[in-house]
C-alpha cells in the first residue's frame, strides 16, 4: 500500500476543501410546515415553558444554555 501526503503522520499539508450543494426542492412539504408555522409565536410559548420548567433559556442561571434556536424547530 503507498501512503500519500494526506495519510502521513506529521503531515503539513492542509487538504483541500471541497463545496457541496444540496438542493431542496422549493415545493418539499417540510418546506411548507415551516413557512406556514409562526415561529416567533412558537418560541414564545416554548421559552416561557422551559424557563418554567427550570431550563437555562437566557443564559444565566445554573446549568448550560438551552439553545432555543436549535430546539424549537426540532
Amino acid at each position: 500500500m503507498r501512503a500519500t501526503s494526506d495519510s502521513t503522520p506529521g503531515a503539513t499539508s492542509v487538504p483541500e476543501r471541497q463545496l457541496v450543494s444540496i438542493y431542496v426542492d422549493w415545493n418539499h412539504p417540510l418546506l411548507h410546515l415551516k413557512r406556514a408555522l409562526e415561529w416567533e409565536a412558537l418560541t414564545q410559548v416554548m421559552v416561557k415553558h422551559w424557563r418554567a420548567a427550570g431550563k437555562n433559556v437566557d443564559g444565566v442561571g445554573p446549568g448550560q444554555l438551552w439553545p432555543v434556536s436549535l430546539y424549537v424547530p426540532l
